[in-house]
């Protein structure tokens, strides 16, 4: 079957399709191979096509740095070019579990967000605003005088009982990618921070392990270790956790 760019999201996703069409252990690839794979689809690309394929050429780049480096036998801490991230076939190995992490927790979320498409939530509503308070309902049939009239608004409020009120979140599939950065970002900061008295800083991201999402009120300062989703609140704060384990430099 013939492959084109659209067929992808991105390089690290057309990687990891070579990957998985080769049945390899994502944790023992070849590397060579895969990589002499991706360069047979880079030369299949149409010209017309090459604006749209930059993302993929700049990766085929970093592969061909790599292969080069394979072919010389570089150790992985020997000349790194700050002008490519892929120095080792390491650093190919945690790009591509880094992706399939998120790619994974993507279809969790698009699953989530189809169930929650099938639940329908109302507020409610107050119904006295388009009742006239000077209009009456006779009551016919009655011997009281004292019940001959009742308010229309007292008598729909008391046909109509609405509790249990929920309230969901589904916008979560949307923010988790920023989520992840940014707990990723800050994780980096804290060990800047925990390093700068060793006079060492963090390196490379070695592996990245997301944890649960916290959805709670605005005010809220809840964890557990489950995860948390607040249905109670209109007004909801979004936190997520990353365990990100850097290189030392």
């Amino acid at each position: 079957m013939k492959l084109c760019i659209n067929d992808f999201e991105g390089p690290l996703d057309l990687l990891l399709h070579l990957v998985k069409t080769a049945k390899m252990d994502i944790y023992e690839i070849d590397t060579k191979y895969i990589i002499d794979k991706y360069l047979e689809f880079i030369e299949s690309i149409p010209k017309d096509d090459l604006d749209d394929a930059s993302e993929y050429l700049v990766m085929a780049a970093e592969l061909i740095h790599l292969k080069s480096r394979l072919l010389l036998n570089l150790d992985s801490d020997s000349d790194d070019n700050d002008d490519f991230t892929i120095n080792s076939e390491e650093d190919l190995k945690n790009k591509l579990i880094e992706y399939e992490r998120y790619q994974n927790v993507t279809n969790v979320f698009k699953e989530l967000e189809e169930k929650r498409n099938e639940f329908f939530t109302k507020l409610p509503e107050n119904l006295n605003i388009f009742v006239d308070k000077k209009e009456k309902l006779e009551v016919t049939h009655t011997t009281d005088v004292s019940n001959e009239y009742v308010d229309v608004g007292d008598k729909i409020n008391y046909y109509i009982n609405v509790t249990n009120t929920e309230y969901f979140y589904s916008g979560l599939s949307e923010l988790k990618v920023d989520l992840l950065k940014e707990a990723t970002k800050d994780a980096k900061d804290r060990a800047t921070g925990m390093l700068k008295a060793t006079h060492n800083r963090p390196g490379k991201i070695q592996s990245v392990n997301m944890g649960v999402f916290q959805i709670t009120p605005v005010d809220s300062t809840n964890v557990s270790d489950m995860g948390i989703n607040d249905t109670s609140s209109i007004d909801k704060k979004v936190t997520a956790v990353a365990n990100v384990v850097f290189r030392i430099k």
